[in-house]
């Protein structure tokens, strides 16, 4: 019958279909496919070397090693990041915690919003807002002087109450007229303002006018009035001088240059420059400051003087030198000099009367410069070339007379080789020491002639540094203790400049300018220990000490002299005991 055979047909199928290996595609990165859970696979799938045969017609290999479960896990989890990026579904927990912040923000934004709108006791009366946005970041600050202009004007119908469209103010100051707007409204807005910005104050009239203005009578203290604020100019002021912090020579900016705050001239560069102005003041503050001011230049018919020069050359005064390097272009300052005689020499105030004592103000623009010689990329080789050239330069200043730019013109050759005893930065003369040594013998010049300069300036504390460093690599240099000596003389330390001087002799014996300052050193000596002789309260009972002869007097020549780095002789490596005469009493021997 039919029926039969189908089954059997059908059953002998199944039975080929169990038997026979099916063409899975390959799960495993060993190449070795895994067939259902016998362990059974075919031999044209895979190597049969190493796997041992079970009954002839299947094969059969041991379980995957853990690698493999590792590398399953990673892969996995490598796709669920993969389908989480690209579903952009987020984990429960994660969404459920970003809801509670957003809900804590906007909690907090609610209950910020609801305390400002609630008025407290003490708030700000003032409101204020910008209407054109400035072009500095800059901001007054209280002492500061600024350019500005404002229009108080009634919010009900617009009546002007009080203008004053261009005029400097000081933030700060609290003198104004009696029918104009309070200071502290001025200031209260111009220190959230920046230069060229436009704003609005709106607040009543009592917190704008003073009580004596005839508008507050005329529209009551209740009155609205808003007051527009233009801020023009922000007068800045930076202390330019070759000594940071002395403040010798001050630069007040009245109005803004262009450029990035580092672009400035520097030290052999071309400067074109108008000098507008130049004032003498009999002091710096007070009203005999700016009231009381003398015109120098330019006199009666003539006009502002323009000049093109180099930069540290002397062509302009040692002000203008120092202020020049600190400007912008196209910026206008206002340079004080509180010591006139750095306004005096160079070729624009050549045949100007400086006075010997005052405040002496200069009105300069800078109109252009050109950048000089960055010499700090320079090699070693070319800086010595550049010093070299300065330091002459240097030194025709110092014949001149003029010792301020002189010695700032050393210590920029100083600075250059500031690493020649460093041994960090030494390697940069490895295999070129005849270059140290030029290199180190400049620089001893170069701190050699700071100290002269600060002799002649009755700087000695400077002039004491720079000399230390000397005599510290080389004790017996004769023009540092000669130097060192006037510095002590200046600073009224006779004690240690005749060690100096004594010492500077017992080196060269020649020097007939060392044996007179010598000699001058000791008259000032022994005229200081009479005068502190006379103030001592116990002057009397010294001197009988000074004649008993169980006291030992020492001569100050006899003094150890202490060098930088070096250890004094002990005093009793000065003397030797000796026998006195017997006294009344106990002998005593000294």
């Amino acid at each position: 019958k039919p029926w039969p055979r189908a089954i059997a047909a059908a059953l002998i199928f199944q039975v080929i279909a169990n038997t026979s290996p099916s063409k899975k595609p390959m799960a495993c990165w060993r190449g070795i496919c895994k067939r259902g859970t016998t362990g059974a696979y075919s031999g044209d799938d895979i190597d049969a070397a190493g796997l041992q045969a079970m009954d002839g017609s299947r094969w059969v290999i041991p379980s995957p090693s853990p690698a493999y479960d590792v590398a399953r896990d990673l892969q996995q989890k490598e796709q669920e990041k993969e389908n989480l990026l690209k579903s952009n579904k987020m984990p429960t927990e994660l969404k459920q915690e970003m809801q509670q912040w957003r809900q804590q923000i906007l909690e907090m934004d609610a209950k910020e919003q609801k305390k400002k709108s609630q008025p407290s006791k003490g708030s700000c009366p003032y409101e204020f807002n910008v209407i054109d946005e400035g072009n500095s970041s800059q901001q007054p600050e209280p002492g500061e002087t600024v350019k500005m202009g404002y229009i108080l004007v009634l919010k009900e119908d617009g009546a002007v109450l009080d203008q004053c469209m261009n005029f400097e103010h000081q933030v700060g100051a609290t003198c104004r007229g009696g029918g104009q707007v309070l200071a502290a409204a001025l200031d209260w807005g111009l220190t959230q303002m920046r230069r060229g910005e436009v704003a609005t104050i709106s607040s009543r009239l009592q917190h704008l006018l003073p009580a004596a203005a005839p508008s507050l009578e005329l529209h009551g203290s209740e009155a609205q009035a808003v007051l527009e604020v233009r801020l023009f100019e922000i007068y800045c002021t930076k202390d330019c001088s070759f000594i940071k912090g002395s403040g010798i020579v001050m630069k007040e900016v009245v109005r803004q240059g262009v450029g990035a705050w580092c672009d400035r001239p520097t030290d052999e560069g071309f400067v074109h420059i108008v000098i507008e102005e130049v004032r003498y003041f009999a002091t710096r503050d007070g009203e005999s400051g700016k009231d009381s001011g003398c015109r120098l230049f330019p006199m009666a018919g003539s006009s502002p003087t323009e000049a093109k020069v180099a930069v540290g050359d002397g062509h302009l005064c040692d002000a203008l030198e120092a202020a020049i390097l600190e400007m912008q272009q196209h910026e206008t300052a206002i340079v004080t000099c509180s010591n006139p005689s750095m306004c005096t020499g160079g070729v624009v105030f050549a045949g100007l009367d400086i006075p010997a004592n005052g405040v002496i103000s200069i009105r300069v623009t800078l109109l252009d410069y050109n950048v000089g010689p960055d010499v700090w990329s320079f090699d070693e080789a070319h800086r010595l070339t550049f010093a070299q050239r300065r330091k002459l330069e240097a030194a025709r200043l110092f014949a001149e007379g003029r010792f301020h730019l002189a010695r700032e013109r050393y210590h920029q050759i100083t600075d250059l080789f500031h690493h020649v005893n460093r041994d960090k930065l030494k390697e940069r003369f490895d295999g070129k020491p005849e270059l140290l040594q030029e290199c180190k013998d400049l620089r001893k010049a170069c701190h050699l002639n700071i100290a002269a300069c600060s002799i002649k300036l009755h700087d000695g504390k400077t002039a004491k540094k720079y000399t230390d460093i000397v005599l510290l690599a080389d004790p017996e240099n004769t023009k540092a203790l000669y130097r060192r000596g006037q510095a002590h003389i200046q600073m009224e330390d006779y004690v240690e400049a005749c060690n100096d001087l004594a010492q500077l002799l017992d080196v060269d014996s020649s020097l007939e300018e060392a044996q007179q300052l010598l000699e001058k050193a000791t008259r000032l000596r022994e005229r200081s220990d009479r005068r502190q002789k006379k103030s001592f309260k116990y002057g009397r009972m010294i001197d009988n000490m000074r004649r008993d002869p169980r006291s030992i007097v020492h001569n100050y020549m006899d003094t150890p002299v202490d060098l930088p780095g070096v250890e004094g002789a002990p005093i009793s490596a000065r003397w030797t005991p000796k026998k006195v005469a017997a006294i009344e009493g106990p002998q005593i021997v000294a």
